[in-house]
């Protein structure tokens, strides 16, 4: 563990962690359970972040159609 945190904290830019997600889907696939957690947490973040968005820009309320709730 603490070599990842070595590797991480080197260089910790969005490409380099980014590089790991073919890596990290290819685990899940497998069925390993951390790999699962960090997917679906990446998830619910994205989605997080999406909401916040369409609230930002007003994309959403009243007369507005949206193809999912939010």
């Amino acid at each position: 563990m603490a070599s990842v945190l070595v590797w991480t904290y080197a260089d910790p830019s969005w490409a380099r962690i980014a590089a790991l997600v073919p890596l990290v889907v290819s685990c899940a696939e497998a069925g390993d359970q951390i790999a699962n957690r960090i997917l679906d947490d990446a998830v619910q973040e994205l989605a997080l972040d999406v909401k916040a968005v369409v609230k930002k820009l007003g994309l959403s309320g009243p007369g507005k159609t949206l193809l999912y709730e939010l």
